[in-house]
């Protein structure tokens, strides 16, 4: 970040009772980082009741000149929090992060860190790790890179689908996915779907990827191509279809493509062939 001296943090809180509320104010020199101490709050629970005794789940940290879009944002993340954990009937299994980035010099320096990555795309405007979600701010987005500043609607689902990707990190033994690449279709797949993604802005593409035959002859290559969020997303809701909201739960901690696979007790090629006989005949 452009600035002398130390930088003004300010974190908030998303407690358990969905109540928001301003938690401290501290000053961090450098890079914004994560407060210290344990994190944890509690293992999953398999009942699917919500982990019991945490004071909080989510901490924001910005700039004091994102208040305006911190304001939007922890809604949409506490929207998101319900969501994820009613459709898994399993809470978050730790504390996280959110870190809204002012400029996107910072996300590039994130990107790099975290990822490896030199520079980052116009459209790319967030990530996830086991531990939080990064986001350039919205103040600075333009809806020439696919994403709109000026609608709610968009942003609600974009934090959410990063919200899926912490949730599915914390249940799986891999925690960031490393090494993983084969079920990309399902961890996006899952993301685009749970966010309700798949059905607001995906599902014509998934039909019309079909009906044109661009549709994979290998799942590892249904995450790629213009169609890849339509595709991927509405595997997993074929998924759901075949094998119910408990199989697509239980493949949370999957590492591949062979167990995904094992699981649903089915072949690659019938399952790519089911899968776009459904899309056409829904």
């Amino acid at each position: 970040m452009d600035q002398k001296g130390p930088s003004p943090i300010r974190y908030y809180t998303l407690p358990q009772a969905r109540s928001f509320q301003l938690a401290a104010a501290a000053l961090l020199a450098g890079c914004v980082g994560a407060p210290s101490g344990d994190r944890e709050v509690a293992d999953a629970a398999e009942d699917g009741e919500r982990a019991s005794g945490r004071a909080e789940l989510v901490t924001f940290e910005y700039e004091p000149l994102d208040s305006a879009a911190v304001a939007a944002l922890r809604e949409y993340a506490s929207e998101g929090v319900d969501v994820i954990e009613g459709f898994f009937g399993r809470p978050f299994r730790t504390s996280f992060t959110f870190r809204i980035l002012p400029t996107r010099a910072a996300f590039d320096d994130h990107a790099k860190e975290k990822w490896g990555m030199e520079e980052t795309a116009c459209w790319m405007v967030g990530g996830a790790e086991d531990n939080g979600i990064v986001l350039v701010t919205p103040r600075i987005w333009t809806s020439e890179c696919d994403h709109d500043p000026d609608d709610p609607a968009h942003i609600r689902d974009l934090v959410v689908h990063e919200l899926v990707h912490v949730f599915h990190m914390q249940h799986n033994p891999s925690h960031e996915f490393e090494g993983a690449d084969e079920v990309g279709w399902f961890v996006e797949g899952l993301a685009t779907y749970v966010s309700g993604q798949l059905e607001r802005e995906h599902a014509a593409r998934a039909r019309e990827a079909v009906d044109t035959g661009a549709v994979p002859a290998r799942l590892v290559d249904a995450w790629s191509g213009p169609d890849r969020y339509a595709v991927a997303g509405s595997l997993v809701a074929y998924v759901e279809e075949i094998g119910g909201r408990e199989v697509v739960t239980d493949l949370l901690d999957a590492t591949s493509q062979q167990q995904i696979l094992r699981r649903l007790g089915i072949e690659e090629d019938q399952l790519l062939r089911e899968w776009a006989d459904w899309v056409v005949g829904r």
